[in-house]
């Protein structure tokens, strides 16, 4: 890439860290390539990670995509003694899916349905691209899609993404997060790309209701509610498309939900030029994060509740 050390950022500010690394807004510096852009710098630690084949994940799977609607890689470099691995990422200057969804909740504003399906366009749109490639993403959330101020929606935080090969028809360990989880995953049965399926369906849902299908109080009770499968209906003022839409992506059988393709096929002739407005906020902080596992918010109120103030 074109970055190969920390001397060539000045960096403005930590966004986030884990027990996995950190992750910082830095800004290229005067005198190299790209003087001045913003880009994140996500630091990870090889003690906690293993293996260098195991960190440098991330970045092989990013490297073989090129997609408008996929967080872009601009390469990565050892810091120091090897010790950590720093990739380096396109800054989303408008933050995430799952903080846009907070703030809407908190002032009872919901996304209008044009917005919810050019939002949900641009994540089919990316997915496509990802598996087409045999990509599984296995962590789709809210949380790791990004917003930009042009109004794009960007998938990222690759970091437990896997490739299907010709010898890897599925995988079978565990990974993602509790509340999106697919009911293969939570089973330990093998799965395939229609996993994603299933999450994208729990976020399909959050930009519907502003609340999560599957909630519990405990990590039992939740795998209990995703295993059967059961969520409150859409409300009824949503357009009528929407409730057959999600209810084939959260399908039990991974074989009946649609593929990523088929989505986009149903997808193109409702879909509108309506790009996504994030509502005003502090200073912007992209969620480009390894490893978070938190799951969000499940939030409040319930999906057939009073609309409030529709999104504009």
């Amino acid at each position: 890439g074109d970055f190969t050390c920390w001397g060539q950022f000045d960096l403005v500010r930590e966004l986030h860290r884990s027990g996995c690394g950190s992750v910082h807004l830095a800004r290229v510096k005067r005198g190299h390539f790209r003087a001045g852009e913003r880009l994140v710098l996500k630091r990870l630690h090889s003690p906690e990670l293993g293996k260098a084949g195991d960190m440098l994940n991330e970045y092989a799977v990013l490297r073989q995509l090129e997609h408008p609607n996929v967080i872009r890689c601009d390469g990565y470099f050892w810091d120091g003694d090897g010790q950590a691995l720093i990739i380096v990422l396109e800054y989303a200057d408008q933050g995430d899916l799952h903080s846009e969804m907070q703030r809407r909740r908190e002032r009872g504003e919901h996304f209008a349905d044009s917005e919810v399906w050019t939002v949900l366009s641009q994540i089919v749109q990316g997915l496509a691209h990802m598996h087409a490639k045999g990509i599984v993403h296995r962590d789709i959330k809210s949380l790791n899609l990004l917003l930009t101020g042009e109004g794009q929606v960007k998938l990222g935080d690759f970091g437990i993404s896997r490739q299907l090969s010709a010898h890897t028809l599925c995988f079978n360990s565990f990974h993602g997060t509790p509340l999106y989880v697919s009911p293969e995953l939570v089973e330990g049965r093998p799965y395939t790309e229609s996993t994603d399926i299933w999450s994208l369906g729990v976020v399909l849902y959050e930009l519907l209701t502003l609340t999560l299908p599957f909630t519990g109080r405990s990590l039992p009770d939740i795998v209990s509610s995703v295993m059967r499968g059961r969520y409150a209906a859409i409300p009824q003022w949503r357009a009528p498309e929407f409730s057959p839409l999600v209810a084939s992506m959260l399908s039990l059988d991974e074989a009946s939900r649609p593929t990523a393709f088929e989505l986009l096929r149903t997808l193109r002739p409702r879909t509108r030029s309506t790009p996504l407005q994030p509502r005003s906020r502090g200073h912007p902080s992209p969620r480009e994060v390894c490893g978070d596992a938190s799951g969000g918010s499940a939030g409040g109120g319930s999906a057939a509740s009073s609309p409030g103030r529709r999104g504009a």
